[in-house]
Formats: C-alpha cells, sequence, structure tokens
C-alpha cells in the first residue's frame, strides 16, 4: 500500500510539472481585418505564439514587435515567419523559436478563405 502511495504521489507531481511548463497567455487586445490580426499581448514577454483554430489555404506571415509600429512594419521587420497552410479543419499552430515581444501581427491575403479564432503565446514557467 505504501508503494502505491509514493507511486501515485510521483505521478501527480510529474504531471504538474508538465501542465507548468507552459503557460498559455492570452491577448489582451485583438484587432481584426479583411486580411490581419494585431494582437497585444499588454506587456513585452519571451514566448511561443500560437495560432488557435487556423483554416484554410495560402500564405500566411506573423511578425513581431515590442511595439506597434515594428510589429506592423512589413517591409522592415526583422522578426517573423511565413509558411503555407491547407487545412479544412481548424488547427492550432505552434510557431518557433521563442520570441520576445509585445505584439504579433498576423498577415494573410485579403481574398483566400483563412480564418484564425484566436493568438496566444505559451510561456516557459521557470
Amino acid at each position: 500500500m505504501k508503494k502505491i502511495k509514493i507511486l501515485l504521489a510521483a505521478t501527480l507531481f510529474c504531471m504538474n510539472l508538465s501542465a507548468m511548463a507552459e503557460m498559455p497567455k492570452a491577448a489582451v487586445e485583438t484587432v481584426r481585418t479583411d486580411s490581419t490580426v494585431l494582437v497585444d499581448f499588454g506587456q513585452a514577454i519571451a514566448g511561443i505564439v500560437k495560432l488557435h483554430g487556423l483554416k484554410g489555404k495560402g500564405n500566411v506571415a506573423v511578425y513581431y514587435g515590442e511595439s506597434r509600429e515594428t510589429a506592423v512594419d512589413t517591409l522592415g521587420n526583422k522578426s517573423f515567419e511565413k509558411f503555407f497552410i491547407n487545412h479544412s479543419q481548424p488547427t492550432d499552430w505552434r510557431l518557433t523559436p521563442n520570441h520576445k515581444l509585445r505584439f504579433a501581427y498576423v498577415v494573410y491575403p485579403a481574398k483566400s478563405n483563412i480564418t484564425l479564432d484566436a493568438v496566444s503565446i505559451l510561456l516557459e514557467k521557470r
């Protein structure tokens, strides 16, 4: 019986550690247009951006910035990721690598069928 209690306690401890490894942080403000989503996390933080419910077919770009002006500067911004999606069902995308940012600016073609439910950031708990 004592071994079972110890094993159960160790299992619960490991489950709690893995759950604490990544803490999602939702945006404090989201501004949408036909082809963009600008997300403000409220403060400059480091983490991995996650796109929730991304659906459709086409090119997607995500620009990062510690200021709104930097994030929306799609020509001068050096911190970004671009990729192609082709999903008929909503899919969550976890982007890489870790970025220091306050704003994330998601851009896709205006006449595309691309939709995006939400954007969050995964913070590593230390």
